[in-house]
């Protein structure tokens, strides 16, 4: 009865240990992968599930999509109201973009105030439609700063379809472009790639 009263305890405490270390890896495995700030994946996600978006299209000949955004100004936004401002304004987007993507695409913060969102499935002219919504419901957002000024932010955003055996930098790249040329255009704007 003893032997095994004490095996029994020998496991438990092992289970518990065992369960312990698989918790931690969790935790560390979504530290590597999530934005602190705006609790999207990272750039560093952003790369790795690139790449096997890339590889599923070639196997499968199915479509994927991409979407830059960028925000508009906000250099100056965080120049005139702070970086705390700033933070707030860059959490309310990811959320605005969580909220309008569906369960299958995935959003990142690429880095500073560019995101990028991947629309598997679909091509450009299909993912425009949760962009524009994007851009639409930031647009519509009022931010409060500290001493009550109302302050309204915009996005400029590229899309492009990845194109058959394209290398990963060119199908961002123009994607980036696509963004840049809204920037170039009067910003607050959505521009598909060639």
């Amino acid at each position: 009865m003893v032997g095994a009263v004490e095996t029994l305890i020998i496991i438990s405490d092992r289970k518990y240990a065992e369960q312990k270390l698989i918790d931690s890896q969790q935790k560390y495995r979504e530290l590597s992968t999530i934005d602190d700030l705006t609790k999207l994946y990272n750039a560093r996600h952003f790369f790795s599930q690139v790449d096997a978006e890339i590889d599923r299209c070639n196997r499968y000949k199915q479509s994927l999509s991409i979407c830059m955004f960028d925000l508009d100004n906000f250099k100056s936004l965080n120049d005139t109201y702070g970086h705390q401002f700033g933070n707030t304004v860059l959490e309310s987007f990811a959320k605005i973009i969580q909220s309008n993507i569906r369960h299958v695409d995935m959003a990142f913060r690429y880095g500073g105030e560019e995101f990028v969102v991947l629309f598997p499935f679909v091509i450009a002219q299909h993912a425009l439609n949760a962009v524009e919504k994007i851009r639409a419901q930031l647009e519509k957002t009022t931010f409060t700063t500290e001493n009550g000024d109302v302050v309204n932010v915009t996005a400029s955003a590229g899309i492009a379809t990845y194109l058959a055996k394209e290398e990963k930098n060119s199908f961002v790249k123009r994607a980036d472009d696509a963004m840049y040329l809204s920037k170039q255009n009067g910003k607050n704007k959505i521009t598909i790639a060639e």
